[in-house]
């Protein structure tokens, strides 16, 4: 395990991505109905979110997974981690693209990929 310093960039900048995907989350939870328009994909159904409740469970154990490699300050996972995570933006991107989407929702996701890869190299180069 390589020491990742609470003083670098990519150290604050996974804390603020794992913030945020916990904060989404918990959003999810609390208004479930209401977060598939925020994500981009607005359900048929306002009834079946189901899916939902799934993304909120996904997203809260992806944002602990983050939270636990920063405590334990691990550069090479959290550099991986990081890297590996950056499909998922890009795919939601695509999905709320075709579905419709306002260009500012589909530019939110691009944003996350982009934030994502710059976290990476961050991570990696131990800045």
């Amino acid at each position: 395990m390589t020491d990742v310093s609470v003083q670098s960039v990519g150290f604050w900048m996974t804390a603020a991505g794992a913030a945020f995907l916990l904060v989404t989350a918990a959003r999810a939870v609390r208004a479930p109905a209401a977060f598939p328009t925020y994500f981009g994909l607005p359900l048929a159904n306002p009834g079946d979110i189901g899916f939902v409740r799934v993304y909120a469970s996904r997203s809260i154990f992806i944002g602990l997974l983050a939270v636990a490699l920063l405590v334990r300050r691990d550069l090479p996972v959290l550099t991986v981690f990081t890297l590996l995570a950056v499909p998922m933006p890009i795919t939601d991107a695509i999905m709320v693209r075709r579905a419709g989407a306002g260009r500012a929702t589909v530019l939110r996701h691009s944003a996350v990929a982009v934030f994502l890869l710059a976290t990476s190299f961050l991570l990696w180069r131990g800045i």
